[in-house]
């Protein structure tokens, strides 16, 4: 008799860890990059038996209620959302993001709000320093693994060519322009206008 209650106990502890488990997945149903985690229950076999009828074994086990084995994170990919924050990213597909501290412990993580601290590091909300590969201006990877700082102010950098891809068909009906020189203010001069910051 007193078996049948052990049983019955362990299976409420086992709900009860269960609802733990999808009340917290509720609680951070708004937490950027959380992933909810899913709850595994085996059998707890309390005895087995082995009985003979015949000159043949028969097992018989007598069950002890149930337990969670195991929790295991759900790594599927979550809705992509637009922000105004030019520093949000999301991974599309596997992978994480690295982050360091200031002891230099690495942490992997897939939520992707940043923004820059005051010596321009991106870091996350935890001031933990993003992290990744420096390119050099041919975009190839030089260097190691390191925390990704933006600098405030970029230097001019002086060169003798500038490449502009804009606009890539002119309307070959517009009348051609000679003899004037360029005056934004005067829309007699130029017969296309395209603005881009550089």
């Amino acid at each position: 008799m007193l078996q049948s209650f052990y049983t019955a106990v362990s299976g409420l502890n086992g709900n009860q860890r269960w609802i733990d488990v999808i009340s917290d997945n509720i609680a951070n149903v708004n937490t950027i990059g959380f992933k909810s985690e899913r709850v595994t229950f085996e059998d707890l076999i309390a005895r087995s038996l082995t009985t003979f009828g015949n000159n043949v074994p028969k097992n018989t086990e007598i069950g002890g209620g149930s337990f969670i084995a195991l929790t295991t994170k759900d790594f599927s990919q979550g809705s992509l959302q637009n922000t105004t924050n030019p520093l949000d990213l999301a991974l599309d597909g596997e992978g994480f993001f690295i982050v360091k501290d200031n002891q230099g412990t690495v942490y992997y993580t897939r939520a992707g709000q940043f923004r820059l601290d005051a010596d321009g590091n991106i870091v996350n909300v935890d001031g933990l320093k993003l992290q990744g590969w420096k390119l050099d201006s041919a975009g190839n990877i030089v260097g190691s693994l390191d925390k990704i700082n933006v600098q405030y102010s970029v230097l001019p950098k002086i060169t003798t060519q500038i490449n502009l891809v804009e606009p890539t068909n002119l309307d070959s009906r517009a009348n051609i322009i000679t003899g004037k020189t360029i005056d934004p203010k005067d829309s007699t001069t130029f017969n296309y206008a395209n603005s881009m910051t550089i």
